[in-house]
């Protein structure tokens, strides 16, 4: 069944599709009158609909059914990344949404080689829509701004990977721990020169945990994936 972002979910029995939404499905999909769709809020809520009347700048649709409601994931990981270059980006943030991350946030660190600007965030949100739909994920992964390590850090203790770092199992058990707990992680991933000696410093510091990944040099993206795969995993999600 296909899936249309619609932010507006109420409680009402009928819905408007406008815009990109309206966009994909007249004219991508060829979309008909009477096709049985799902609609999602991104905050966890979702219902299935017909189309019963597409419009020349929008679609009419009835809602059918209940509302379902996602319960939560149990691990809600923020995800601090200096961001890779050019497609290793969108594709980090596409897979990070299937594995679900609750945030991600461009990282600033003092080997940084890509600060993305306003456009290319905005961009990076549609990557995140376009992977909820195609996975089934109902709340959208939030895109933070860029933040400087130093800042991130203050906000929490972090999880840093970097090598000679605690086994990865020492993630795994620390939030396989909290039985049905609730929990936030946080975690940053360094540039492709890794943290430096004083970044690391700051980060343990303030109360960080260095984690390693293995034994063989990890790309950026390749690293994130696998840390959030991890707190998958452990969370049962």
């Amino acid at each position: 069944m296909d899936r249309f972002f619609c932010p507006t979910l109420s409680d009402g029995t009928t819905v408007t599709l406008t815009d990109e939404e309206f966009h994909h499905l007249a004219h991508v999909l060829r979309g008909k009158p009477g096709q049985q769709v799902e609609l999602f809020d991104g905050q966890g809520r979702s219902v299935d609909a017909v189309v019963e009347k597409l419009n020349k700048r929008d679609a009419q649709l009835s809602l059918i059914g209940p509302h379902r409601q996602d319960s939560g994931a149990r691990v809600s990981l923020v995800l601090g990344v200096a961001c890779p270059k050019g497609d290793r980006l969108k594709w980090l943030v596409e897979k990070a949404t299937e594995l679900g991350v609750a945030e991600f946030v461009p990282l600033q660190c003092e080997r940084s080689v890509v600060e993305p600007r306003e456009t290319k965030l905005a961009k990076l949100e549609q990557t995140v829509l376009s992977a909820c739909k195609q996975c089934r994920r109902n709340s959208l992964m939030r895109i933070g701004e860029p933040q400087a390590l130093s800042d991130f850090l203050k906000k929490g203790p972090s999880w840093i990977a970097h090598p000679g770092g605690d086994p990865a199992g020492a993630l795994v058990s620390s939030m396989s721990g909290t039985g049905s707990e609730f929990l936030t992680v946080r975690a940053a991933i360094g540039p492709e020169g890794g943290f430096t000696d004083a970044e690391v410093q700051e980060a343990v510091d303030r109360g960080g945990r260095l984690v390693s990944l293995g034994k063989n040099v990890l790309r950026v993206e390749t690293a994130a994936v696998a840390f959030a795969a991890l707190a998958a995993a452990a969370a049962g999600d």
